[in-house]
């Protein structure tokens, strides 16, 4: 190799130490502290099998969630079934997270990163606990501030890349890890399965509202078929373009909460839908309150014999299962977000033939 070929291989590696330098410092911009602890495991071992509780608190505000011998389950909302996919994802983060940067901070800094005490308000640290199955500690996390990122033009508040947390108060060391764990907020409602009832091939659909004349009955020979109006009159015809969000009523349920007691009834609407599968559903739907209706159910069935009439991929062990899972369902009340429901609350007229009163014509005036 040439004296010149050398050279210029030499400032080659110059250049690519010096892109390298700058690419770290650009993607650990923002992040302080003396790294003494940098690169460790932040909660270190555990076995996350062994976590049979999880308790998450900020003041007065606090959700639990407890391993039953068949599932997880939100303690504050009745023992209802929490949201297993989401506290699994969480575990196995927490398992694997790794310290960012670490600072020697005192106390008297710790409410401006909001890692306080209970009584300070906005400024107290959420606490995280993994608990066994006796109850006793595992591990605990204190979580303050979200880290955020330099703001850019497109985003001028900049957004969260990290969060600042402590592993024992008393030592006095904030740790900075590289994930704002939003997920880890004292809210039940954010906890509780998702899951709810799908009233699916629905074949008849009643609404009765506490004043007499806005209720209705449909009735139709198969999902597919044309809804009739039982009891209309003669001036009553069904008017087929609002008849669209009936094509498959009450199947998108979902959750918003779920309520310990029936409150917010008031004078409800009484929904029943039948479907082709043989179940029977009765909902009772109360006031609506910031977007979300209060509801309760029950529910019956009387499934097939035979799997003719039975759609695609439907046996009769999924329609038992189905039963079983939803009439479990019946022990609590929910608060249900009102677009799911807000289509099929439609009083009687609001499905008919709008009969308008056209002015005479010039013509017909005539005669």
């Amino acid at each position: 190799m040439s004296t010149k070929q050398l050279g210029i291989l030499l400032a080659l590696a110059l250049v690519l130490g010096a892109a390298v330098k700058f690419w770290r410092s650009q993607n650990s911009a923002g992040w302080s502290g003396s790294g003494r602890s940098a690169g460790q495991e932040l909660l270190g071992t555990f076995q996350v099998n062994d976590v049979a509780q999880v308790v998450i608190s900020r003041g007065a505000d606090k959700v639990t969630l407890v391993k039953t011998p068949d599932r997880w389950v939100v303690k504050e909302r009745g023992d209802f079934a929490a949201d297993f996919t989401g506290l699994k994802s969480l575990l196995l983060k927490l398992q694997g997270l790794k310290i960012v940067q670490s600072d020697d901070i005192g106390a008297s800094q710790l409410a401006r990163l909001q890692l306080a005490g209970p009584d300070a308000g906005a400024n107290a640290a959420t606490v995280l606990e993994l608990r066994d199955a006796a109850g006793k500690p595992m591990k605990s996390l204190l979580l303050g501030k979200k880290h955020m990122q330099k703001a850019a033009a497109e985003n001028p508040d900049g957004w969260p890349d990290g969060r600042y947390v402590m592993t024992d108060a008393a030592a006095g060391k904030v740790l900075l890890v590289a994930d704002g764990l939003a997920e880890v907020e004292p809210a039940a409602a954010n906890w509780v399965g998702k899951d709810f009832v799908k009233v699916d091939r629905a074949v008849a659909l009643a609404a009765t509202f506490p004043v007499a004349t806005n209720s209705w009955s449909l009735t139709r020979t198969n999902e597919t078929a044309d809804w009739q109006l039982a009891n209309a009159t003669a001036a009553e015809k069904l008017d087929s373009s609002k008849l669209g969000d009936l094509a498959s009523p009450l199947s998108n349920l979902s959750l918003a909460d779920v309520q310990t007691s029936a409150a917010g009834m008031g004078q409800p609407v009484e929904l029943t839908a039948k479907t082709a599968d043989g179940f029977a559903y009765d909902f009772k739907v109360g006031t609506k309150t910031n977007d979300n209706y209060p509801v309760s159910f029950s529910l019956s069935a009387v499934l097939p014999a035979t799997t003719n009439g039975l759609a695609a991929g439907v046996t009769l062990d999924s329609l038992k299962q189905k039963l079983a899972a939803e009439s479990a369902l019946t022990n609590w009340s929910y608060l249900v977000p009102a677009w799911t429901l807000d289509p099929v609350l439609k009083g009687r007229s609001e499905w008919l033939v709008t009969v308008t009163n056209e002015p005479a014509t010039n013509a017909a005036a005539g005669k």
